[in-house]
């Protein structure tokens, strides 16, 4: 799983990178068809809950559900957009000056501020 910060599965505080859904709805799931059954025909605010394992979980054993609602696939794309567009910055940005680089650390601080921004809706 990769999170987009500020979805619904950055914002449970309960899902980390590197998990995997093994179940939406109680329906199991694959790589081809968890995005569908996640959209759930893009019904913003619905409920819906996944079950995970944890990446951390290094017997692979324990499975957790987690509740959170639907967010619309447009707002997560002008989420994931920004953070791209960020990312592009910092990488040009280091390419510029290699070492102690101020624009860099904005780059940062401003990567930092907005997830924090978005957390907070």
């Amino acid at each position: 799983t990769s999170l987009v910060p500020g979805g619904p599965g950055y914002n449970s505080r309960s899902l980390e990178d590197g998990d995997e859904i093994v179940a939406v709805d109680g329906e199991v799931v694959d790589e081809e068809s968890v995005v569908a059954l996640l959209l759930a025909n893009d019904e913003p605010s619905s409920a819906v809950v996944l079950t995970v394992r944890h990446s951390d979980d290094e017997m692979g054993e324990d499975l957790e559900e987690v509740a959170m609602n639907r967010m619309a696939t447009e707002h997560l794309a002008e989420r994931t957009l920004i953070l791209r567009y960020f990312g592009e910055i910092r990488e040009e940005a280091d390419q510029l000056v290699e070492t102690d680089n101020p624009v860099t650390r904005l780059v940062e601080e401003c990567q930092g501020f907005w997830t924090a921004l978005l957390v907070s809706e």
